[in-house]
């Protein structure tokens, strides 16, 4: 019998798995799938996975040893790895990458820090139970040995009257229960386990309207034909009760659902609801909760014998452990956070879900009310199963949408403080009738921009090429969190700084001096440390404990509030701006999106988008809330220009803290890459922020084919990248 190796993923950069001698000591005990710890460089340990064992000895003087193994049960499925191999060639990264962005740093941890780790079962959100010795059978004899024991007999009593077994939060009721049960269990008269929370049963289904259960059956019917629906369904029309009424079909045949959502401060509300339904069988998997509960989800996934179990997360989800996966939900399938940007692996949660499902032969629902224009397209032209729902839940309309022109108001002298008299006018009308008002400003901070009086200067970020935004005393950059004070003056000239343009924060100052009776609460990312105090605001929001939400696209979608009546979209035209080729069809979502907030609960809501350019045929579009023409032109448009979805797109962006080293590489990168893609690369293209950090940036933009072509240019590229890596241009 030969020596045995292993095959190991570590979380680095690099292509491949490194390869360890298998101990005789360790062969029973390890397998594919298994957390172990591994000496790496000058016996620096590391914590990889095991993907596979083989008697092979790798071609090198030295081979080292696997030192430890860490789990009992595999941390990592088969089907995970699977999905991670598709990532890493897909998004072109390596599959080390996609693994430190699988795993939480704790659950891989290096150096000291192994010590502290534990076997995968440890982390199970187990708890504690109690339960009689089986040694004693005559109660009566044991209460009356108790008699004198207070505690200790009002402990064994509660357990005789439940039957003999009490989980913790049962059992210690009254101060003092500890010591008692400490002694008890020191006199085996108790003993104690772990056992993992009983899930209990169902909630309160929500009763289908006839519209949503057509949805519902349609959804159903359709999976067996083709595996991926797209539910189109207008902003109002019930999706969450769909999804709802899927996931328990899913449960009851024993299968996992998962639910993506795009950020969790949208999701608040559809969680809470989910969570009353389902109980214990629902796990959270976001940035807001904490290490602790992120081990004991990731540990209750993993075990191999579990019930079903709904997991609501956003994007990083898609990496969990699933082992009997049936059905993915998608919600606000368009929303743009879905993708991931830095750092690697830069992938699509929406299209990796897709693989996902399709990996363990589960259903895709893809849900929204302005789908993106590569799934509607899939959709109409037969790869998707198409349900639309073109009706709002209940009795309410489609809400009424104005067209305000801010420069008609300026000439009329009817705009105060940026808010058209037709704005005033309906905000006052809302307050006055104990309804609430939405303000929507895609911009926080008090002003976009300060220049100065004296010099004119825009004053900068001294890291980044972009102008510093002012947030109340203080300027700061949204690129890298450079800030000073706003009293220091202008850079060159210490010269008096002027405000222009406005954000939220100076939307709220306004506000309250137009109405200063209304009750005003303010939510972006300024204003929220953390998920609690998106809590608070909401819950203050729900109970009507406020007349004016003023916010970004925090607010835009995912909430339901009874009594907002009027949304006011305060500068759509800044929507409609933007060097990216899905500008319109981002403003468009957002615009629908948020006066998708009015009148939801009473029979018709009014939106008022304020617009210099009021015929502007996008803007109508979207005041009318036109998908099927906003689609058909960008279609058109994409075609004609060759686009998604008509190619894929590569970004491929370099950086550098010098100029001139950046201008040198790019003239060499250039010449390759057009000779291998002729006419499909733009660029080199220097972005309208062209540096951050104190690195310079340029950009090149890459159409490739959509089928095998496809996969071809991406392996042509990832071995151009792969030269141009051992390139040292100084």
């Amino acid at each position: 019998m030969g020596n045995h190796y292993a095959d190991i993923l570590l979380p680095l950069a690099f292509e491949g798995y490194l390869t360890f001698e298998i101990p005789d000591t360790m062969l029973q005990i390890v397998g594919q799938g298994f957390r172990v710890v591994v000496p790496l460089g000058k016996n620096k340990l590391y914590t990889g996975i095991v993907v596979n064992i083989h008697n092979n000895r790798p071609n090198c003087r030295i081979v080292k040893q696997i030192q430890s193994v860490i789990d009992s049960t595999p941390s990592v499925s088969s089907s995970q790895m699977k999905l991670w191999r598709w990532l890493a060639d897909y998004y072109m990264c390596t599959e080390g990458e996609v693994l430190k962005a699988a795993m939480a740093k704790d659950m891989l941890p290096s150096g000291d820090k192994i010590l502290k780790i534990k076997n995968i079962e440890d982390y199970l959100p187990a708890v504690n139970y109690y339960k009689l010795s089986d040694s004693f059978s005559d109660y009566e004899v044991l209460l009356k040995q108790l008699s004198r024991a207070k505690k200790q007999y009002s402990i064994v009593k509660r357990l005789i009257d439940y039957g003999g077994i009490l989980s913790e939060d049962n059992l210690l009721i009254d101060k003092g229960d500890k010591t008692a049960l400490k002694y008890l269990i020191s006199k085996e008269i108790i003993e104690t386990f772990k056992q993992l929370p009983d899930s209990g049963e169902f909630g309160i289904m929500p009763q289908l309207t006839n519209i949503q259960a057509a949805a519902f059956e349609s959804l159903v019917s359709m999976s067996e034909d083709k595996k991926c629906s797209l539910m189109y369904g207008v902003a109002g029309c019930g999706k969450t009760e769909i999804y709802i009424k899927l996931i328990e079909k899913f449960l009851k045949q024993n299968q996992d659902v998962l639910l993506l959502i795009p950020e969790i401060a949208m999701s608040v509300q559809t969680i809470s609801r989910i969570k009353n339904i389902f109980g214990n069988r629902l796990i959270e998997w976001h940035s807001y909760i904490n290490k602790t509960t992120k081990r004991q989800n990731y540990a209750r996934l993993a075990i191999p014998k579990r019930e079903s179990l709904i997991i609501v997360g956003t994007r990083s989800s898609i990496f969990l452990p699933f082992n009997k996966l049936g059905l993915v939900i998608v919600d606000e399938e368009h929303d743009s956070s879905y993708k991931q940007t830095e750092p690697a692996p830069r992938y699509h949660a929406r299209d990796t879900a897709i693989m996902l499902a399709h990996q363990n032969a589960a259903q895709v629902v893809l849900g929204s009310s302005t789908p993106s224009i590569e799934s509607f397209y899939n959709a109409v032209s037969g790869k998707y199963n198409l349900i639309e729902i073109k009706e709002r839940f209940g009795d309410s309309l489609q809400p009424q949408v104005i067209l305000s022109d801010t420069k008609v108001a300026t000439q009329r002298g009817e705009r105060n403080a940026g808010f058209n008299k037709i704005v005033t006018d309906n905000i006052s009308e809302t307050i006055a009738r104990n309804a609430q008002v939405l303000l929507f400003q895609n911009r926080r901070g008090y002003s976009s921009y300060v220049v100065c009086k004296t010099c004119n200067r825009v004053q900068q970020c001294p890291h980044c090429n972009v102008s510093l935004t002012l947030h109340s005393d203080h300027l700061e950059c949204h690129y890298c969190g450079y800030n000073r004070p706003f009293s220091s003056g202008c850079d060159d000239c210490n010269g008096t700084l002027l405000t222009k343009g406005f954000g939220t924060e100076r939307i709220e100052s306004e506000f309250e001096k137009l109405f200063p009776q209304a009750r005003i609460v303010r939510i972006d990312s300024d204003s929220i440390r953390n998920l609690n105090d998106y809590v608070n605001k909401i819950n203050t929001v729900a109970k009507s404990e406020t007349d004016v939400i003023i916010g970004t696209q925090i607010i835009s979608k995912g909430l339901d509030f009874d009594k907002v009546e009027t949304v006011v979209i305060m500068d759509a035209d800044n929507l409609f701006y933007g060097p990216d080729f899905r500008t319109t069809e981002r403003a468009f979502q957002m615009i629908c999106q948020v006066g998708g907030r009015a009148g939801r609960r009473c029979k018709q809501g009014t939106v008022i988008i304020q617009t210099t350019n009021p015929d502007n045929p996008d803007i109508l579009r979207a005041a009318s809330g036109d998908y099927y023409g906003l689609y058909r032109e960008e279609c058109k448009q994409r075609q004609l220009f060759l686009y998604p979805p008509f190619c894929r797109l590569i970004r491929l962006t370099l950086n550098h803290a010098d100029i001139n080293t950046l201008n040198l590489a790019v003239q060499h990168i250039e010449s390759e890459l057009k000779t291998l893609f002729r006419d499909h690369v733009l660029g080199p293209e220097y972005p309208i922020v062209d540096k951050i950090r104190d690195k310079h940036n340029v950009m090149f933009l890459i159409k490739i084919g959509t089928g095998k072509e496809g996969k071809i240019e991406r392996n042509n590229l990832k071995k151009l990248i792969t030269e141009w890596k051992k390139l040292k241009i100084r």
